[in-house]
């Protein structure tokens, strides 16, 4: 797809994008990609020629229309930053409009579970704020637990932030409605592909991280007041079930805040399992990053309408007998080529952090744009 740049200042902005050709298409557009992890970052970067047709429109504000992955519908893009080069060229950086939900914010507020949850971020507001994409649900998820903002915060913080956010709450994935316009967080925003990646058929490339070394065995939890000086410790310490293979590893967990009164240990025994078993103790955190062909595009396939689309969160087989891979895991990352219509890599089983990821993650949070 060629991306559409769109003005982004206007009052019907989202609206006025969704269609047409807006201020300009960007036909002499040198690369372009998307980017987008699973409850993280989705950004999308582009070249163009300085002077290209349209290069005055690539400025901070406006909009970029695009497909972001394999059989995904068109969303729109937040131009964040345009730097030149000596090379005749700029690069433009832009993130998803859901980002816009960094400038809103949230009072302070207590809800009974998850809906309530949901109604007060996209409503409690001060002059304007709350969520300036709204939020919804869908799925399964643990709706009866309670919801607390302490202090005012981020409405894209309490979305996805590290404590007390929404994921770190109830679970869940982030998925986006056509156009980004609404965000609703699903049970399970991703579907069990039978197809999947393997070598010989689809797969064009391989690199494997097998991280040893934060795996633990198990989960030892405790409770510690240190204004009365009251410790409680947990009876046992927890593997969620699984075996690694490994000598004894024992993580100490921090449980004080969890609770508003003193638990007894066999309620941190309980919290000490649930977290195992949510954080897949004692199993080594192995990422595959992978290129391949989407086989629907190609000619030996082109005819079968069942070849399947691979995006963010699905879970898939993949397979390479050559060094006796042969898992099924999440897809975590996907890096989307817009203009030739193919991935340039997908990433499935535990997403790495790396330097750009780190900040990338401090320009998240303190609204200062810091790319790489």
């Amino acid at each position: 797809m060629i991306p559409i740049v769109a003005n982004g200042l206007a009052a019907n902005a989202f609206e006025a994008a969704k269609t047409g050709f807006g201020l300009g298409a960007l036909s002499d557009c040198i690369s372009c990609h998307v980017v987008e992890e699973r409850n993280g970052p989705f950004y999308l970067e582009l070249e163009y020629p300085s002077g290209g047709n349209v290069w005055d429109q690539l400025v901070p504000g406006n909009l970029i229309r695009c497909v972001p992955s394999d059989g995904a519908e068109e969303t729109l893009f937040r131009i964040d930053s345009v730097k030149p080069s000596l090379s005749g060229r700029i690069t433009v950086q832009a993130v998803h409009i859901y980002y816009d939900n960094r400038w809103y914010f949230v009072r302070p507020f207590t809800a009974a579970g998850l809906a309530g949850a949901i109604s007060g971020i996209n409503n409690r507001d001060i002059g304007g704020a709350g969520a300036g994409v709204p939020l919804a649900t869908s799925g399964n998820l643990p709706s009866s637990i309670s919801f607390k903002v302490e202090y005012p915060r981020t409405v894209r913080d309490l979305m996805m932030g590290s404590r007390g956010s929404l994921v770190d709450v109830y679970g869940g994935e982030y998925k986006y409605t056509n156009f980004g316009t609404r965000a609703t967080l699903c049970a399970a925003r991703g579907v069990t592909r039978r197809q999947g990646i393997r070598y010989g058929k689809n797969m064009i490339s391989m690199e494997m991280e097998n991280a040893l070394a934060e795996v633990y065995t198990s989960v030892y939890g405790y409770y510690y007041d240190s204004q009365t000086g009251t410790y409680v410790g947990a009876n046992y310490a927890q593997n969620g079930g699984s075996s690694s293979g490994m000598n004894s590893r024992f993580k100490l967990v921090d449980f004080t805040s969890e609770f508003d009164s003193v638990p007894t240990a066999a309620q941190l025994d309980a919290k000490a399992l649930s977290y195992a078993r949510a954080n897949a103790i004692g199993t080594p955190q192995v990422s595959i990053k992978v290129g391949f062909v989407p086989l629907h595009q190609t000619l030996d396939y082109e005819s079968i309408s069942g070849i399947e689309h691979v995006q963010l969160c699905d879970t898939v087989p993949v397979v390479y007998e050559r060094y006796g891979i042969e898992i099924t895991a999440k897809v975590v990352k996907t890096d989307y080529d817009v203009l030739a219509e193919r991935y340039r890599s997908v990433e499935v089983g535990t997403r790495r952090t790396t330097l750009p990821d780190f900040l990338r993650g401090v320009s998240e949070k303190t609204g200062v744009s810091v790319w790489t």
